[in-house]
């Protein structure tokens, strides 16, 4: 479980800095541009643009692409976190912009399923954390701790738990039968359909560490 949890601290450690690093967006073709002074209205929620939540260039932070005219309201709920601690995070209502952008980092999470978690899973899990895991420090180097969030269904089941950013929940709450059902109903689609999810599983497995490339299907 040490290495488990070296690896997913690890890979929200990378996500995050990926999707938090302040990428220029590439420069607009003509046609673009074009679209931007046109819009007067928000793509996104189709609010009229003001002095108070004005147009912004919405792009993505991985290709550095322009997407959309946005309001800068969405804008900022559109973009990527910053990781910070939750500690550090003031909650009071300033204005527009400062409640958009403290919404989109309280809200911010990264999915780990897990099938029948609730039942099994999570009990390893929760039994191996060690308080390194939510170790965070601010602008000031100084350390905070971020808070677990658990909803239980009693006392030894949990539906869903929130380490830092990493939010564990058990796919069989949706998918609510056996892997082994799951993959004969891929058969069901046919060869093709079962040998392009064997791909994709495959293309997977070999970004994954040594350490887990054990796991085939």
């Amino acid at each position: 479980m040490t290495k488990f949890y070296d690896h997913v601290m690890s890979e929200s450690r990378e996500i995050c800095h990926i999707v938090t690093g302040a990428a220029s967006m590439l420069p607009l073709t003509e046609k673009q541009a074009a679209e931007y002074a046109r819009a007067v209205s928000c793509s996104n929620c189709g609010e009229a643009f003001s002095k108070d939540n004005h147009k912004t260039h919405h792009h993505c932070h991985i290709s550095v692409k322009y997407l959309l005219p946005a309001c800068n309201r969405c804008n900022l709920n559109l973009k990527p976190v910053t990781c910070t601690s939750k500690l550090s995070r003031k909650r009071n209502f300033t204005s527009t912009d400062k409640w958009a952008k403290d919404q989109y980092r309280q809200n911010f999470f990264l999915p780990v399923l897990f099938h029948n978690l609730k039942s099994y899973d999570a009990h390893f899990v929760i039994k191996n954390f060690q308080r390194k895991y939510v170790e965070s420090r601010n602008s000031n180097n100084e350390v905070n701790f971020d808070d677990i969030k658990i909803t239980p269904l009693n006392s030894e089941k949990y539906l869903s738990f929130q380490i830092g950013n990493l939010r564990f929940l058990d796919s069989y709450q949706f998918l609510s039968t056996s892997l082994e059902q799951l993959v004969s109903l891929l058969l069901k689609g046919g060869e093709k359909t079962l040998c392009t999810r064997r791909n994709i599983w495959a293309a997977t497995t070999r970004s994954l560490p040594k350490d887990f490339t054990h796991i085939a299907i």
